[in-house]
Formats: C-alpha cells, structure tokens, sequence
C-alpha cells in the first residue's frame, strides 16, 4: 500500500500523479522500492526547489516573442459553424521529424503523441459561432483539430508569420450515438463561483457560458456546474441550454471526508462540519445520511467524487464503508488525474470493484474535475523540472538521496507517459460519461440512466454492448459490441467476478477506415459467448493506454 506524503498545490500534484505512475509500473514489474512506496511529495519539492536556488533556474520569463494572428471557422459534417476543440503543438528545431516539406506533405510524420520533453500544447476552443481569433507566437504548429469521441480529427500543419492566419476546418462524425439514445456528459466541472470571488477557495476564472462552450467543443450533450460552497452558479448555467446541449444544475458539497455531488437538486445542500469538539463518527455519519436523503428529496442525484484521493478531506472515509449505498452512483475516473495502475483512479476503481463483488452495485461514472479549460497547468511546471532534473543529476545532496532516487526513476520510466497524459487528457470533457436514456434527453432521464448503470465511462473509445441475442445496434454497424476510436486501440477485454475472463487484441491495420474524408477506427463485431451469458456479471475495458481507454459499467445476467 503506498504511503505518500501529500501536499496541496498544483505543483505538487503533479509531482504526485508522476509518483503514483512510478509505484503503479514497479508494481506491475513486481519491484519492491520502499523510497518510491513512502515517497514525501513535500520533500521532493523542496529538493527541487533548493535546485532551482541553487541554479538560479526558475520559471521561464515571458520574452518579446513576435506574436502572430490567427483566425479558425470550424464546421460540422452539415456544413453549419460548430465549436470544436483546437490544439496546437509548437514543432521546435531539434525535433525530429521537423522538416516542413515533409510535414506539408503528410502532418502525420509528426507524433506529437509521443515524448518531447515538453508539454508543447496550447489548447484552443472555436465559439459557439465556430470562430477562433487569438494571437500566437510565430513558429510552426501541428495542429489538431476535434470535437470528442465521434469525430474523426483533423491534422493540420501550419507556420504562424507575421500577420493573419486564416484556416477553415469541417468536421465529420463517423457515428452519430443520438440515434441510439446515447449521450455523452462531464458532470464534474468548476467555474469562476467556486473560487475566492464567491467565498470559494478555487483558483478558477472562467464563466458558466465559457464551461459549457469548451464543453460542447468536446461534443458533450449534457454537463452539469459543480461549484463548491454556493449553487450562484444555478441560474447562469440554465442560460447556456440550446437544442444541442443540456445543462444541469448541481454542486459538489464539501464534508471534511469526502465530496458528493447533488446532480440535479434545484435548492442548496449543506453538509453542516461540527468543531472539532463536536466532531464524532456518529454524527459524521448521520450527516451524510442526511443530505444523500436530501438530495434524492429534491429530484436529484447524490454521487461521491474520487473516494481514494490522497487528501483526507476529499476522500471516502474506509470507516464509513458499511453505509456507501447511500450513493446512487461513484466517481471512478477523475480527469485531474491519470486512469492507470497506482493512481487514486485505480484505487477507486478498485474499490468500486470490490463492493461489485460483495453484491453492493453503485454505478460508475467519470468527472473532468476541471478548474482550467485552457488544460495548460502544468506546461511551465513540466519545462522547470527539465532543467532542474539536469542540475539535481549533476549535484551532491545528501540530504535529499532517497528523494533523488524517486526523481531518476519518475525520469526513467514514466515521465513519457506523465507527458502524453498532461497534453492529451486535461480540460471539459477529457473523461465523459456517454448515458443511455429512454425517449428523449432530459435532466430526470439522464440522472436515470446514471442511477441505472446504462452507461460507459470514456476518454476517447465508444464501447456498447448489446447482449440481446446478439444483434447489431443497426445495420450499418457490424456486430453486437459496437467499438469504434479516433485513436489506435490496442486490446478489448473482458472482466468477471473472477477477474480477467478474456483479452481480444484489437488489429488496427484491419480497423482503419476512411469515409468522407474521416479517418477512423471501427473494431466492432460480433460476440457470441454462452458462457459468458452464465456469469453473474461481466463488464469491458477497451484501450491503447491511458490516454484512450474506454470502460463499461457491468452487465449482469
């Protein structure tokens, strides 16, 4: 069991989630590595920190760059302005596979996906009109352009000079999950109510209209406003309801050991924190009894967000285990964080998957969480630490030696994925919850469908199963379990009561297919399994790595 000493701050929970992948891939290697399982976050900051003293190397200074202007029109498969998400990847000089002919001819020969010691990523999103105008500095760009799981995505390479910039972009869906009664869904997400300016304690800036804009650029049907402390929000965020998105009021209730979410509720939920002279299990737990109560009384939907972080305060209490059930559904994927062995995801998931054991079925959702849209907290962090890495290797601190041994191994081994994750995985949407509802979509059918179970948790992979004697969802699409990505995958398996029940490797060369100028990846087929249909439930995982991956709440038989 690891055993970090955790600390506040985006810093340092960074360097956290790079420890939590390190402890996750030693476990997986089965090495024992007492520094890395007791690792002290607040330690290995203060070593870098004493290196950054020491070399005078801080955060990079904001220089005279010559900035460039651009402007993007993005629009869908009907030719109508829509917003969408766009990345651009800064190409530096010393990069690989840089050379501008090549990369005007063919923008995939450059990975941007893969490890440049830099989190090069700058994340824009066009407006509710489709237009982008912003400013940028001049250089040259890989430039991706999406709008969530059932788009395919662009790639564009382009060199921001001097001037303007004009760049036109249309989208095209490979599946439209509408049809089906499929809609996907951030229900975890801040605004500027839930920092100081409204008696909150979040460094957020962006308003509800700018939530639900970058959550739409993702494709999102449905979000919800989950503002700490007040529901002021409640009113701003029913404006931002058109006929392609649905927002939903809610809020994330503070308790002191943990935080629930009240999906739904139209009035204020107040877990009353005792002094501490007062503060006793019994009362603990009949306060949460009470506003889970509360919440279900007011039409909404009472769910507990990341059981297993790290912090005591916004995690499950393991004590109060035996009255979990008040929840009707668990956040099991956080997108602050990385779904992948070691993680405080994985804790949760894990913890989910117990209690599905022990016959206790709460559904699983996921959260972005996000208090950024611009997804770039940890970009200047990341290129700090480069640096100091060199100067800690170079240096003699005694003082720190156990905590240098974790620094070298995060290096050695999981920086790459920290990388691809921090630019891949961040902002409104990065991890979405797609909910089957009956009829159509509204707050009392959504809340429905998550209470149910009828759901999958994602950040990139569509995974539908359809058990019923095993008939396609539709003709056009093959087979019974319908899997489709933008993105490689590399395995679909199958887990049951007893664990790993099957692993199918998924072949991409053979799923690689391209309809009107889209590119994407259609694994679906049909699977016929008597024996599976015997288990008492069984659920799916599909994914390439942690950065697209796809799971399914169980089916039971």
């Amino acid at each position: 069991m690891s055993k970090i000493k955790h600390a506040e701050g985006k810093e340092r929970k960074f360097l956290t989630v790079a420890v939590e992948i390190l402890q996750g891939m030693l476990e997986q290697e089965g090495i024992l590595d007492n520094a890395v399982q007791n690792a002290d976050i607040n330690s290995i900051h203060k070593l870098f920190k004493k290196a950054s003293n020491d070399s005078g190397i801080t955060y990079k200074e904001d220089k005279q760059e010559p900035l460039g202007h651009i402007t993007i029109t993005t629009y869908n498969e009907n030719n109508e302005k829509t917003p969408a998400q766009v990345k651009f990847f800064r190409i530096y000089d010393n990069e690989k596979h840089c050379d501008s002919e090549r990369l005007h001819d063919d923008v995939n020969s450059y990975d941007y996906e893969s490890f440049t010691g830099k989190i090069n990523m700058e994340r824009f999103i066009t407006g509710l009109d489709g237009s982008l105008e912003a400013d940028i500095l001049c250089g040259r760009y890989l430039v991706e352009i999406s709008k969530g799981s059932e788009y395919g995505i662009i790639k564009d390479y382009i060199e921001v000079g001097y001037g303007i910039t004009n760049k036109e972009y249309y989208l095209k869906s490979f599946i439209d999950l509408s049809k089906y009664g499929w809609y996907a869904g951030d229900i975890h997400h801040h605004s500027i109510y839930s920092s100081p300016v409204y008696k909150g304690d979040d460094d957020v800036t962006e308003s509800p209209m700018e939530v639900a804009n970058s959550m739409m650029a993702m494709g999102l049907r449905y979000g919800a406003l989950s503002d700490h402390h007040n529901i002021l929000c409640h009113e701003k965020w029913r404006e931002t309801k058109n006929k392609d998105f649905l927002p939903i009021v809610s809020k994330e209730i503070s308790t002191s050991n943990g935080h629930v979410i009240a999906l739904g509720a139209k009035n204020d939920v107040i877990f009353r924190i005792p002094d501490e002279k007062d503060r006793s299990d019994e009362y603990m737990r009949s306060e949460f009894i009470r506003i889970t109560d509360e919440i279900k009384q007011l039409g909404g939907l009472a769910q507990l967000n990341h059981p297993c972080d790290l912090s005591k305060s916004i995690s499950w209490n393991p004590e109060y285990i035996d009255i979990i059930d008040i929840f009707e559904t668990i956040e099991i994927w956080n997108g602050s964080v990385p779904m992948i062995k070691g993680s405080t995801n994985y804790k949760a998931y894990e913890l989910w998957l117990s209690l599905l054991k022990q016959g206790i079925y709460i559904p699983a959702t996921t959260g972005s969480d996000t208090h950024n849209i611009k997804a770039d907290d940890y970009n200047d962090y990341y290129e700090l630490i480069q640096k100091l890495y060199k100067v800690i290797s170079a240096s003699q601190y005694p003082e720190f030696k156990e905590e240098i041994h974790v620094v070298k191994l995060i290096f050695e081994k999981a920086q790459a994925i920290l990388e691809k994750w921090a630019k891949m995985c961040l902002t409104s949407g990065c991890v979405r919850t797609y909910v089957h509802v009956e009829d159509e979509i509204t707050e009392v059918n959504i809340m429905n469908g998550l209470r149910q179970g009828k759901s999958f948790l994602t950040n990139g992979p569509i995974l539908i199963y359809n058990p019923c004697n095993g008939e396609a969802m539709n003709e056009d699409y093959k087979g019974n379990l319908l899997l489709m990505s933008a993105r490689p995958l590399q395995y679909l398996r199958i887990y049951s009561p007893k664990g790993l029940y099957r692993e199918i490797k998924l072949d991409s060369n053979k799923a690689l297919l391209k309809r009107d100028n889209c590119e994407f990846y259609d694994y679906s087929f049909s699977l016929k399994d008597d024996k599976l249909l015997k288990l008492d439930w069984y659920y799916f995982v599909a994914a390439d790595d942690c950065t697209n991956m796809a799971i399914t709440n169980p089916y039971f038989n």
